[in-house]
């Protein structure tokens, strides 16, 4: 049984053009896409910076009355002595 040549057929520029605007409509809408998850996880990050802020704010409030109830009772036990 005889092979048979195979022809190769050649894209011509029309077709290379539309395989291209076919790309870049896919490339828009994946950017689309990207562009609106990454604003999704700043407001996210932002939220949960927020927390943070508070948290370390609440913790700092926190130690410092501690620290000066510290101090009051200390300085009230030392004028209890003198």
């Amino acid at each position: 049984m005889p092979r048979q040549a195979i022809k190769k057929v050649r894209a011509t520029a029309s077709d290379v053009a539309n395989d291209l605007k076919n790309h870049e409509i896919m490339c828009s809408e994946r950017w689309k896409t990207c562009f609106n998850t990454l604003e999704r996880l700043e407001e996210s990050i932002e939220i949960i910076n927020d927390r943070l802020n508070t948290g370390m704010l609440s913790l700092v409030g926190f130690l410092a009355a501690t620290l000066v109830s510290v101090i009051l009772a200390a300085l009230s036990l030392w004028l209890s002595l003198a």
